[in-house]
Parts: structure tokens; C-alpha cells; sequence
């Protein structure tokens, strides 16, 4: 499957990359933990995605790139985690959002199976699966319906709660577009107000997440404060804004879109299993 991928990059005139795993700087997204380590004195990070070494890369070389890596996220364990996993990641300059779900398509066709792909938007999801209206309804009642099924959700999270309800109903391939602001992360804003960004679920599992790729330092900066807010606010530490990102956009990044997919849950669907662990090699257990 690895082999598989690189074709399928390398045809496309993608460049491979390979990025740092630790680093000085990592997500500041509240509901990420990251492996902390000391490095003569000072603190690093083991990298939950490779997005911010990457995107520094494309402000120098303006150019398709991709890479695969293990990345890691502490305290993810379960059928769908592993605290390390592999990641292929991708990002290509004037490229739109729509271009890349059309290419992430394409590639699950090739690494896994051929598949019809409906298109929803994020509330018509939540609509036709919970009959509830994301966008009409209040946080209150939005709180009280995630808290049916889901105990701790709060006024930060509840909109993450009733998506991943939602998505243990479906069943075959959809792709979820137009997903709220509040869960744009590092996406760009639509004229709607909706972040530029969408998913690729297969099953009730999400492969694929992608995104037109903010570009916009000064908000980059208000979006890591809002999150550092949050993680106070839940007795977290805060992270500070990776400085060298903010440069890069700071120099001129042209527009581009880019896409993370988990390759372990791929491989999962495409061997028929149904636990990640049986098809890692070396799982948290035995690594």
C-alpha cells in the first residue's frame, strides 16, 4: 500500500518530503495531546501531524509535496487509535479544496477499493441522522442533546460530540463538507462563513481530512489565543504559536489546500478488520 501511494503521488508530479518528528512548537488544538520531552533544558514535542514543517516547506519551494510518517498523539488507544500511527499527508499550491476531496477520492479507489462517494454537508448529516438543526439551534440545547450519548461534552466539544454520533450511523462512503467555524482548526473561511474544509468517512470512520489552508497570520494568531483560552479553561497547559509558521505565512504563502489521511485505518478497511491493532506490526502493546 505504501508503494501504491508513492505512484500515485509521483505520477502527479509530487515532491516527497520528510520532516521532523520533534520539534519546539506543536498544535495548540485544546483536544490534541502531545508527547512532551526535554532536550537540554528545553521542551520538545513529538509531532501530531506534519502540517506545520510542511507548510513552512511550501513557502520556499511553492511546490506539490507529500510525505509519510508516523505521528503521534498521546492518550489515543482504542479500535480506531494508536499513540503512534502513519500518516500520508499532502499539500498542493492553487489547488481548491474541492480539487483535493477529488484526488483524496481517487486515492482511497486506489489503496483500497473503488466506491460511490455521497456528498453532505456537515448539519444536513447531523439533520438526517439526529433531527437535530446544528445551525438553528442554541449551545445550550446543542450541549444537552451531545450529553444524551456522550457525558462529557461541554460548550467546547459538543459540536465534535453530535458529529461523531452522527457518523456511527453511516454506513458505505460519504464525504462531509461545510463544516462549521468553530471546527475550522487551520482551515480557511467560506464567503458562508463555513470553514473550507471536509472529510472522507467510510463506514462511520473517518479517513481523510482536508482543507483550503489558512493563510492569514494575524488570524492564525487570534485562533491559537482562542484555543490557549480553552486550554486554560480545562487546566491544560498552553502552547504557544509556532512562530516559523506564522513567519511562512507572513512571507507569502500562495493559496493552497492540503489533506492528512490515516493510513493504519485504511488498511484496516482494506483487510477487513476490525481493530487498528491488527494491522500494526508493533501496537502500543508490543512497541
Amino acid at each position: 500500500m505504501l508503494k501504491e501511494a508513492r505512484a500515485f503521488f509521483d505520477s502527479r508530479g509530487y515532491l516527497e518530503v520528510q520532516t521532523p518528528s520533534l520539534s519546539k512548537s506543536t498544535a495548540s488544538d485544546p483536544f490534541l495531546s502531545s508527547f512532551e520531552m526535554l532536550n537540554a533544558g528545553e521542551t520538545r514535542y513529538l509531532q501530531t501531524s506534519p502540517e506545520f514543517h510542511m507548510k513552512r516547506l511550501l513557502a520556499v519551494f511553492r511546490r506539490p509535496i507529500y510525505q509519510i510518517c508516523s505521528a503521534f498523539r498521546r492518550g489515543e488507544a482504542g479500535r480506531l487509535h494508536n499513540p503512534e500511527f502513519t500518516i500520508l499527508e499532502w499539500y498542493a499550491p492553487s489547488t481548491s479544496a474541492l480539487h483535493m476531496a477529488e484526488l483524496t477520492c481517487a486515492l482511497i479507489d486506489k489503496l483500497h477499493a473503488p466506491g460511490k462517494v455521497r456528498r453532505t454537508s456537515f448539519n444536513q448529516l447531523i439533520l438526517n441522522t439526529l433531527g437535530l438543526d446544528v445551525v438553528e439551534c442554541d449551545q445550550e440545547t446543542l450541549i444537552s442533546a451531545a450529553r444524551e450519548f456522550a457525558a462529557h461534552a461541554d460548550e467546547y466539544n459538543a459540536l465534535d460530540c453530535l458529529y461523531e454520533k452522527a457518523l456511527s450511523d453511516v454506513s458505505g462512503r460519504i464525504l462531509v463538507h461545510g463544516f462549521p467555524a468553530s471546527l475550522a482548526s487551520l482551515a480557511a473561511l467560506r464567503e458562508d462563513g463555513s470553514a473550507d474544509r471536509f472529510e472522507v468517512i467510510i463506514d462511520g470512520i473517518e479517513i481523510a481530512n482536508g482543507c483550503q489552508e489558512l493563510l492569514d497570520a494575524d488570524e492564525l494568531m487570534r485562533r491559537a489565543a482562542r484555543d490557549n483560552a480553552v486550554r486554560r479553561d480545562k487546566g491544560l497547559p498552553p502552547i504557544d504559536c509556532d512562530s516559523r509558521l506564522e513567519a511562512a505565512l507572513r512571507s507569502g504563502l500562495a493559496p493552497v489546500s492540503g489533506v492528512a489521511l490515516g493510513l493504519d485505518r485504511l488498511l484496516m478497511l482494506r483487510l477487513n478488520r476490525q481493530n487498528i491493532c491488527e494491522v500494526l506490526a508493533f501496537s502500543e502493546e508490543l512497541a
